[in-house]
């Protein structure tokens, strides 16, 4: 064992590997010379194009957002002002105050129109009515252009606003005519022809009188008089076709009969008729007969009897049959519509009253329906599930009674209950 520790040789120290302690490295920011700058290489022509073209389609794009920002401000300004506009035309056509002013006037037009028949005050004041009548128009003109703008086509399913415009139109052309005339310059048979057009419609000059008829629009009794009457030309067509029979017949007898006593009323056939007209108005008839009696025909009293008593006292009356007819109609279905509108208002009031009523009710039912529900629970559970021996039979039997009426109670209160939540139906039922 010895010898094993003589074989090993000792290493010198020098040739031992040293070990050098750790060193400590430090963070230390990097130190820049501020006399070296960094490099930086210059931008291509390329990329600068690039740049200001983006730059430019920008700003082209955000002048286009702002542009149309202010037309659509605008718009909405513009839209907004239109609706204020057009409320304030509505209330103003609405008014009643509106309507009293056209009929007034209406009425001071037709007073012009009568004063305009007299010769010397149209002598003196022809400048004053005609610039009353252009002032008129006007007026007539801006009522019809407002009502327009307002009621759009619906302004035509009225008969009476077709009436105005009618009347409106026809004063228009009126009034251009004279300027039409003044004003234009025109050659050979040109002129010729427009003049003939024009003189054509001078005639509506007189249509001028029909303004008075404004006056109906704006009172409503006539309004029914007019349309009863003209509703009653449908059944009073077969009166006036029957009527023309018989005028027919007996103008073909008194040609035949009386053509020579009297050639004067009876010569033509288009004399006869005009003479038999003339005495469903019973005028003459009584020189009618003088005249046929001197000259030999006393007989024609007898045809004459006939025919008024046919002609006046059946098919006249039977026309003012059928008005009065239409007017108790009309009546009927007035007050049918009053009746309608009055029994509609107290349905109104009454689900208003009720509705009230069934609220009121419905939470002291509420109230009721819960005290009944713990009544129910306190009998059914905390008395009844006490020992039955406890209790002796007839109070047994009484506290079921009493179980079951509060259980009735209780479903008749549900059932009140989902009756009165349905105001509308409740309403119906009473």
């Amino acid at each position: 064992m010895f010898d094993v520790f003589e074989t090993i040789q000792p290493i010198p120290f020098q040739s031992l590997p040293r070990a050098h302690p750790p060193q400590l490295r430090c963070h230390q920011p990097p130190v820049v010379c501020a006399s070296t700058p960094p490099s930086i290489s210059p931008p291509s022509p390329l990329s600068l194009s690039l740049s200001l073209f983006l730059s430019d389609e920008q700003r082209r794009i955000q002048e286009q957002r702002n542009s149309r920002k202010g037309w659509l401000r605008a718009w909405g300004a513009l839209q907004d002002w239109m609706h204020q506009l057009f409320r304030i035309i509505v209330a103003f056509t609405e008014d009643p105050m509106f309507d009293k002013f056209i009929l007034f006037v209406v009425v001071l037009n037709t007073g012009t129109l009568v004063a305009q028949t007299f010769e010397s005050v149209t002598v003196r004041g022809g400048w004053f009515f005609s610039a009353l009548d252009s002032a008129f128009l006007a007026i007539y003109l801006m009522e019809c252009v407002l009502k327009l703008l307002v009621w759009g086509r619906l302004y035509f399913k009225n008969p009476w606003n077709d009436l105005d415009f009618f009347i409106i139109t026809m004063s228009l052309i009126d009034f251009l005519l004279p300027l039409i005339e003044s004003t234009g310059n025109f050659s050979g048979g040109q002129a010729s022809t427009i003049f003939r057009i024009l003189k054509l419609f001078k005639g509506v000059r007189a249509i001028r009188a029909f303004r008075v008829l404004r006056t109906i629009r704006f009172l409503q009794n006539l309004q029914s008089i007019v349309s009863t009457c003209l509703q009653s030309l449908q059944s009073m067509g077969a009166i006036i076709i029957l009527m023309f029979t018989f005028l027919f017949m007996f103008a073909v007898i008194f040609r035949e009969m009386f053509n020579e006593s009297d050639p004067h009323r009876f010569g033509t056939m288009f004399r006869t008729i005009f003479t038999l007209f003339q005495l469903l108005t019973l005028d003459d008839w009584a020189f009618i007969y003088s005249t046929s009696r001197d000259n030999g025909a006393p007989h024609i009293i007898i045809f004459l009897v006939l025919y008024i008593v046919v002609e006046y006292f059946t098919f006249l009356n039977l026309f003012i049959a059928v008005l009065v007819d239409n007017f108790q109609m009309t009546i009927k279905r007035r007050m049918a519509e009053i009746e309608l509108i009055t029994s509609y208002l107290r349905l109104l009031a009454s689900i208003d009253q009720n509705q009230q009523t069934f609220r009121s009710q419905g939470c002291v039912l509420e109230r009721l329906i819960d005290t009944f529900f713990e009544v129910r629970a306190f009998l059914s559970v905390d008395i009844l599930s006490v020992d039955r021996n406890f209790w002796s039979g007839v109070q047994y039997s009484s506290i079921l009674l009493t179980v079951e009426v509060v259980s009735l109670h209780t479903l008749r209160l549900e059932s009140l209950t989902r009756f009165s939540t349905t105001p509308q139906i409740s309403c119906y039922e009473l």
